[in-house]
């Protein structure tokens, strides 16, 4: 089984401690066991006292014999530097889940660019077999190429660097067009050169994206790309908008 899942929380401004939470973490498993059982401070801390995962069900359920229980590896969790180390230690990670220091559990969206979304958002959005359904994600990847495309329109910086990776205003509007007529998220990410052209754009910037939320925390507005060459560092918790 893959769908490789890591479980994260922000410790302080600097650190980030992070581990495996088992395969086939997909959100409808363990982003809605995280939301259900895990979702207050003092269940974080419960959470990751237990170390590293095979897998994640309630709290308790590791000294039973149930057969979905949670499973820990015995091994403790790894600290990094800040959010981005999070995919250090373990390759073909395709599914992150962020406890941030706002006390909220986000979802890392793996399309082509990484993009944090709140987990409950994320929940509204799933299938039967617990994955991100076809239509949100074809609305991810049309909404951060909106992004793209205003950045185009308003940046001289941004589009001289567009011009330089083979993506002048044709080019632009060509690629919007692509997303747009996509039926399905197969015919994007089936697209060799698409999704070659809209990585190579994403790579200008800070490689998270942040869903903008409305005031109801229920609905996404904008998303939101920072610069790579941003002169401060600055993870996305810190990010104003």
């Amino acid at each position: 089984m893959g769908d490789i899942s890591i479980i994260a929380r922000r410790l302080s401004d600097k650190y980030v401690q992070y581990g495996w939470s088992g395969n086939g973490g997909y959100p409808g498993t363990v982003g809605a066991c995280l939301w259900i059982h895990y979702n207050t401070p003092d269940m974080v801390e419960y959470l990751f006292g237990l170390g590293q995962l095979r897998s994640l069900s309630s709290p308790g359920s590791d000294h039973s014999s149930q057969f979905f229980r949670t499973k820990p590896t015995g091994q403790s969790h790894w600290v990094g530097n800040g959010e981005l180390d999070i995919y250090s230690k373990i390759a073909f990670v395709d599914h992150v889940y962020l406890y941030d220091s706002d006390e909220r559990w986000y979802y890392i969206a793996p399309i082509i660019a990484r993009i944090k979304i709140p987990l409950n958002i994320v929940l509204n959005h799933t299938n039967k077999s617990g994955i991100l359904n076809q239509n949100f994600r074809l609305y991810l990847e049309r909404a951060a190429f909106k992004t793209i495309q205003q950045w185009y329109d308003e940046n001289q910086q941004f589009r001289e660097y567009a011009s330089e990776v083979g993506c002048d205003h044709r080019k632009i509007t060509e690629l919007r067009q692509r997303l747009e007529q996509s039926e399905t998220d197969c015919s994007i990410y089936g697209d060799i050169a698409l999704v070659a052209s809209l990585s190579k754009l994403y790579r200008y910037f800070y490689p998270w994206a942040v869903a903008k939320i409305d005031g109801s925390r229920e609905r996404i507005e904008k998303i939101i790309f920072r610069p790579q060459n941003a002169i401060v560092h600055l993870e996305t918790i810190e990010w104003n908008f």
